[in-house]
C-alpha cells in the first residue's frame, strides 16, 4: 500500500490588480493518491532424475488500484469574505481505476539441454469498454544448450545457448480513467454564461470513444547468449521483430463527431525490427582488483504502417511535438512509411 498526501494554498495580495475588488483572495487545496497492490503466486516444482529434467509450474493473481482525491475549495477575500462564482472543484470526487491480472506458467528443462516455457496472462483494466476489458497474452520460448551438445571437450568456451521466443503483450497506459464513458465535467470561472450580472457555472460534455480496447503488441525474437574463459568474456546477442495493432494514439477528430477536436483512441499500426548487441569481459582479476569492461550496441527501426480507421488518400499524417511561439504549433509528424515522431520543420 503506497499512499501520498499534500496540500497548499494561494494567496493574493489586497494590492494586486486582479483581486483588489475582493481586497486579496485566498484559495486552499489538497489531494491524496492511494496505491493498493496485492500479489499472489503459487510454484511448483518436480526434478526428474531419470531423463534429468526439472519441470516448474507457476500460477497467480494480480489485483492493483490507484486513487486519486482531490480537493480544491472556494475562494475567499481577505476579509473572509466568499469570492462570488468560486464554487469548489468536485469536492467529493475520488477517480480510480484498476488492474486485474490472472498468469500461468509451466517451464520444462529436459535432459539439462533443452528448455521450454510456456504462459498464458489475463489481464484486464477498468479504463477500457466493458466487452473488450479482459485481453489475453499468451507467450512461448524455448532454448537449446548448445555446449552440451556439441562443445563438451572446448574447454575455452564456458556455455553456448541459443534462444527463440514469440509473444503478444498488451497495454493501457495514456488514457484516462473514463474515457470510453460518455460523461459531463463542470465548467470552468473562465468558461461560464452570463445572465445580467450573474455569472452560472455549467456542465459540458467530455469527448469519448465507447469502443476503447488493449493496445497489443506481438513480439519474435531470436538470441544467442555465450561466455568464455570461465565467464570472463560473456555477452549475448539478440534480434527481434514487433509488431504493434490497436494503437492507442491521440489524433484528430472530424468536426461534429465528438465533442472534442482530439482524441485518444485505438488507430494504426507499428512494426519495429531491431539488433541488440552486449559484451562483458573481465580484463584483470586477481585477489585485489577486479576490472569489468563492458560495451553494448543497439539498432531499432520502427515504422508506421498504418495511422487511419478509414482510408483517406488526402491523409499526409498526425502532427505531434508541440513547441512554442504560438498556439497549436508542432515540429514532428506520426505519417504512414516514415518513424514515430519524424521531424517536420
Amino acid at each position: 500500500l503506497d499512499r501520498t498526501s499534500g496540500s497548499g494554498n494561494d494567496n493574493i495580495d489586497s494590492v494586486s490588480a486582479t483581486n483588489y475588488k475582493t481586497k486579496g483572495r485566498f484559495v486552499q487545496y489538497d489531494q491524496s493518491k492511494t496505491n493498493t497492490l496485492a500479489d499472489v503466486q503459487l510454484f511448483y516444482t518436480k526434478e526428474i532424475k531419470s531423463i534429468k529434467s526439472k519441470v516448474d509450474v507457476l500460477i497467480g493473481h494480480s489485483y492493483q488500484a490507484f486513487r486519486t482525491n482531490t480537493n480544491n475549495y472556494a475562494a475567499y477575500g481577505q476579509d473572509g469574505t466568499l469570492i462570488p462564482g468560486s464554487t469548489p472543484t468536485f469536492p467529493d470526487d475520488e477517480s480510480e481505476f484498476r488492474l486485474e491480472s490472472y498468469i500461468g506458467r509451466v517451464n520444462f528443462t529436459f535432459n539439462n539441454k533443452y528448455l521450454i516455457t510456456a504462459s498464458i496472462r489475463s489481464d484486464a483494466s477498468s479504463k477500457l469498454n466493458p466487452a473488450d476489458r479482459v485481453g489475453y497474452f499468451p507467450a512461448v520460448a524455448a532454448a537449446w544448450k548448445l555446449k552440451d551438445e556439441f562443445f563438451k571437450s572446448v574447454n575455452a568456451l564456458t556455455d553456448l545457448k541459443l534462444r527463440l521466443g514469440w509473444g503478444i503483450t498488451g497495454q493501457q497506459d495514456g488514457l484516462g480513467y473514463y474515457t470510453y464513458l460518455p460523461r459531463y465535467s463542470q465548467g470552468t470561472a473562465t468558461a461560464q454564461y452570463q445572465f445580467g450580472n450573474t455569472f452560472v457555472t455549467y456542465l459540458r460534455p467530455e469527448g469519448y470513444d465507447p469502443f476503447l480496447k488493449w493496445e497489443t503488441t506481438t513480439t519474435s525474437n531470436v538470441g544467442l547468449d555465450f561466455s568464455f574463459l570461465n565467464n570472463r568474456i560473456s555477452g549475448s546477442a539478440d534480434y527481434y521483430f514487433r509488431k504493434t495493432k490497436d494503437l492507442l494514439a491521440n489524433v484528430t477528430v472530424a468536426a461534429g463527431a465528438n465533442f472534442v477536436n482530439r482524441i485518444t483512441t485505438n488507430v494504426g499500426n507499428v512494426e519495429s525490427k531491431g539488433v541488440e548487441f552486449t559484451l562483458n569481459t573481465t580484463p584483470v582479476k586477481t585477489a585485489d582488483i577486479t576490472w569489468d569492461l563492458g560495451v553494448n550496441y543497439t539498432y531499432n527501426k520502427a515504422t508506421i504502417t498504418n495511422l487511419l480507421k478509414n482510408p483517406d488518400p488526402n491523409f499526409k499524417g498526425e502532427p505531434t511535438s508541440g513547441i512554442g511561439g504560438g498556439t497549436g504549433n508542432t515540429i514532428g509528424i506520426h505519417s504512414v512509411g516514415y518513424a514515430p515522431a519524424t521531424f517536420l520543420v
